[in-house]
């Protein structure tokens, strides 16, 4: 038996499941509800590797979701958490700057 290969699936999260992820989050002492420095953080440790040359939203410092289609990651994920405080940034391929648009 083989185990499926999953590649990286466009995605935005739940309001439930943001909640969940806010919760985890919030308990980390270094944790500030910035979503750019969060942003930047996730970046330069690696934890966006996955997503390169796609874009990825943020609320209150949360990663919630990820889109090769930056509007609709947009139109989804304020539909999705209500709330306009989305913010989307481009993840850049190797060897590119991010743009903070």
């Amino acid at each position: 038996m083989r185990l499926q290969i999953i590649v990286k699936e466009e995605y935005v999260l739940e309001h439930r499941e943001f909640l969940i992820e806010k919760r985890g989050k919030s308990r980390r002492a270094d944790f500030k509800p910035n979503n750019r420095d969060n942003f930047l953080s996730d970046l330069v440790t690696g934890e966006l590797d996955r997503y390169r040359g796609t874009y990825v939203a943020y609320k209150e410092g949360i990663l919630c979701g990820q889109s090769k289609d930056k509007e609709l990651l947009h139109k989804e994920a304020i539909f999705n958490l209500c709330s306009p405080n989305v913010e989307v940034y481009n993840v850049p391929k190797n060897g590119e700057n991010p743009d903070f648009k």
